[in-house]
């Protein structure tokens, strides 16, 4: 996307519904995000706050310039919490990671320019909670720099380690597990083997979300009833965000 014109960033407040029509700038921002967050991108969050969210939810975007042709940073912020008015980045309960989206060059201006915002406009709010950050990702390192600049406490709390699998080009899950735990992964797979054929298959198919989110209410999923499809906004959700994610995958695969 055309860079827009120099000037201090623009913070602007949208409903819910209406971000489906700033899809073009959000996409563009997802690629130059400081940190990858599918989870805050529009093909996952448009359905997550059109069936999974609560209401009351704001949405902010921090625009490069006045002209707005540079989406820097979008936010989904909660309603405040009593009785010490703290406003989190609200999580979807189907997601890892908070529903923020911060440019990587500019993560400072955009970030100082929401803090702005919440100061400006919601003058009760006493602390912003941003959910599940990598301590030492350049999000967390940015916020310690601006917390530093003005003086603002800036606490952490529940740290803790969180799986995560490497998906990189050319990474090697079982490259990642110790002997013991590829012994057993081994053991596990010739298993399964035993009762078919085994492959991994990429579908473009409609039809595969639905034998998808079958074979999720078959299991024990289904049985505990924390399957997709055991409530019908979650399997709403989940339909129109596979969907939307499938055809982000098409437009990249293009030359």
């Amino acid at each position: 996307m055309a860079g827009s014109a120099d000037g201090p960033p623009q913070v602007d407040a949208y409903a819910i519904a209406d971000l489906s029509g700033l899809e073009p700038q959000w996409r563009d921002l997802a690629e130059r995000a400081a940190e990858p967050n599918p989870f805050a991108e529009s093909a996952f969050l448009i359905p997550a706050t059109g069936h999974v969210a609560p209401r009351g939810l704001t949405a902010l975007c921090v625009w490069g310039a006045p002209d707005r042709k540079r989406l820097d940073a979008l936010a989904i912020l909660g309603r405040a919490r009593a009785p010490l008015a703290i406003v989190d980045v609200w999580r979807s309960e189907l997601a890892p990671l908070p529903a923020l989206l911060v440019d990587g060059e500019r993560a400072i201006a955009s970030l100082e320019a929401l803090a702005g915002w919440l100061a400006r406009e919601r003058p009760a709010i006493v602390a912003l909670g941003l959910p599940n950050v990598e301590v030492n990702g350049k999000l967390a390192q940015t916020l310690r720099g601006i917390s530093t600049k003005r003086a603002l406490r800036l606490a952490a709390s529940n740290p803790r380690q969180r799986a995560a699998l490497d998906c990189c080009p050319g990474a090697n899950f079982a490259a990642l597990l110790d002997a013991k735990q590829r012994k057993e992964w081994g053991r596990l797979r010739r298993r399964l083997e035993g009762r078919g054929k085994l492959e991994f298959t990429w579908s473009h198919e409609p039809t595969a979300i639905e034998d998808f989110l079958t074979l999720e209410a078959a299991g024990w999923k289904g049985a505990r009833g924390t399957a997709l499809m055991a409530d019908a906004n979650r399997a709403t959700f989940a339909r129109e965000m596979l969907r939307g994610e499938g055809a982000v995958a098409d437009c990249a695969a293009l030359p």
